[in-house]
């Protein structure tokens, strides 16, 4: 967004308490405000709404800081919305030094449903995420607001949903040209999607454990030195359990939604893999830690000088969870009792999950987001994905180990 004048010069007063977002069809209404003093025979205030994509990569072309020019920039920009200003007032103005007068302009403007016709106007297939083609219902979707900058995979990268009210007040002042610019933030919501909030999906990955702590009898013994080395080197006659964890979680994820993530834990044996004299055991697995990290992919692409070829960049960050304080607050040890009907472990309902904009929430305790989470979303020139990674902290007959798996798909979408 480009900068502003001083408030003294154009400010604008919007009817919206800090922080409102809109969404495509609603009104902004308000005031284009100057307290400063003027006296212009002839003046101009004009008014618009900007709606953009915008990207900037930067390719790091060679070792060197970024002052010593060793990168190249590629740009891109596509109009969503009509950018013309239009006049909201022409005539004389005069506001005297030292007035605690102000004059004022009103204002009401909607936001378009939908992005401008000519939109995909003069551009390639390659430079866009979505067809080109103005019959897909996807070129109908105005996107929500969004930012993602930071490093990247060749360089930097900055990618931006942005809308904003912009004024301009012209006029001439002893023969010079005089103008003030202002913009006011405006923060769109992402469309309402329909998705099925309780359908599930279960990640799986597979665990081992060889010592000779499974055999009956043996759970709190010590080892040998005999012992140790056998198990050690991996001896077939240190007996070996093998099991499955699964990770249960939702395939979309709403913002703000009021009930918790459903998340349960589970670990099943792999009785054929088990070897035969522990067979039968059916060892307590002691949870210890659950770690989750969601992760999200922000890709961009902009045309290089040529205007015939692209350039892409993608930005990759990661929020936790948080789990690990909240496996600390818990008073009873988790556990699970490996055998027929074993239950998992409803970890939706211990830690009462939130996801929100701005981060977690977990019970009363609050986790922020160094960077907001939006939901995901493809529009022309950025898309923005998301995948889950998680690990699991456990001990099986004394032993302890680390599992879990990563690229679990997820979409979340924007609050109702």
């Amino acid at each position: 967004m480009p900068p502003s004048t001083a408030p003294e010069d154009l400010k604008f007063d919007v009817a919206a308490p800090p922080g409102w977002t809109f969404s495509p069809g609603d009104t902004i209404i308000g005031n284009v405000v100057r307290h400063a003093p003027i006296v212009a025979p002839d003046a101009i205030v004009t008014l618009g709404l900007i709606g953009r994509l915008r990207v900037r990569i930067s390719e790091q072309e060679g070792p060197g800081t970024y002052s010593q020019h060793k990168y190249t920039h590629y740009r891109s920009e596509w109009n969503l919305i009509n950018h013309k200003l239009d006049v909201i007032s022409r005539g004389p103005l005069h506001l005297a030094e030292g007035s605690d007068e102000s004059l004022s302009w009103p204002f009401s403007i909607d936001i378009p449903t939908e992005p401008i016709d000519t939109v995909t106007q003069n551009r390639i297939q390659k430079a866009s995420f979505l067809p080109l083609n103005k019959d897909d219902p996807a070129c109908h979707v105005l996107p929500g607001s969004f930012i993602s900058a930071g490093k990247s995979t060749i360089g930097s990268c900055e990618a931006y949903v942005e809308y904003f009210l912009k004024s301009e007040l012209r006029y001439i002042r002893s023969g010079s040209a005089e103008a003030h610019t202002v913009t006011w933030p405006v923060t769109v919501r992402y469309p309402v999607e329909e998705a099925d909030l309780f359908s599930l999906q279960v990640s799986r990955t597979q665990g081992k454990i060889q010592s000779q702590r499974l055999l009956p009898g043996m759970e709190n013994k010590s080892l040998s030195l005999k012992q140790k080395t056998l198990k050690a080197f991996g001896s077939s006659s240190v007996p070996e359990f093998h099991y499955q964890v699964e990770f249960t979680f939702p395939h979309v994820l709403q913002l703000d939604h009021p009930s918790p993530i459903p998340i349960t834990l589970n670990v099943v044996p792999q009785r054929d893999k088990i070897s035969t004299n522990v067979k039968e055991v059916t060892p307590d697995v002691h949870i210890h830690e659950l770690k989750i990290l969601l992760w999200r992919r922000t890709s961009a692409r902009a045309p290089t000088y040529d205007k015939e070829n692209v350039r892409g960049d993608t930005i990759l960050s990661s929020m936790d969870f948080k789990l690990e304080t909240a496996f600390r607050d818990i008073q009873t040890p988790l556990v699970i009792s490996i055998g027929k009907g074993n239950e998992p472990i409803d970890l939706g309902s211990i830690f009462q999950l939130f996801l929100h904009p701005n981060g977690l929430t977990s019970g009363k305790k609050r986790y922020l987001s160094r960077a907001s989470v939006y939901p995901t979303f493809t529009s022309w020139s950025i898309r923005h994905t998301h995948t889950l990674e998680w690990k699991v902290s456990l001990t099986i007959a004394g032993e302890f180990q680390t599992v879990g798996a990563s690229n679990v798909p997820l979409r979340i979408i924007g609050a109702a």
